[in-house]
């Protein structure tokens, strides 16, 4: 069995948290050339760097993308920190990602909220909480029979 390098080790792991490439390739590229090559055209280890790319923006500047998504409406596309490339390469692989919403979506003039845990104001006012969630409780038991 091969014994794995420890610059290996290192050169992977730091690939897969989202090191800019520059520091890659100027660290590990001369002892293991085409080794970062490889990585890059792993599709897992492509998503997996992706993904932890987005995920060190938001942690490092979450206030200010807090404020973006809340005041300004934007999102994870029109978000100037976040790497544009990493995103699309996800949405052509097809990698679920949830978005960021705030509040509930405006359903359109005829549109309906479906949500199992919803009530009207007038079943607020009328029903106790223990008949409010014996409700719930027996919408959902419609929908899953």
């Amino acid at each position: 069995m091969e014994r794995t390098n420890t610059k290996d080790i290192v050169s992977k792991v730091a690939y897969l948290i989202g090191v800019k490439k520059t520091v890659l390739y100027n660290q590990f590229e001369t002892e293991r050339p085409g080794y970062l090559k490889e990585l890059d055209e792993n599709q897992n280890a492509r998503t997996i760097r992706s993904l932890c790319k987005l995920r060190m923006t938001l942690l490092h500047r979450f206030k200010k993308i807090d404020d973006m998504l809340r005041f300004e409406l934007k999102n994870l596309k029109t978000i100037e920190f976040f790497d544009k490339d990493d995103i699309k390469q996800l949405e052509k692989w097809e990698i679920p990602y949830d978005e960021i919403v705030y509040g509930k979506v405006w359903p359109g003039h005829k549109g309906f909220y479906v949500d199992d845990r919803t009530i009207r104001p007038d079943e607020f006012m009328k029903y106790t909480p223990e008949e409010l969630e014996k409700n719930c409780e027996q919408s959902r038991q419609n929908i899953e029979d």
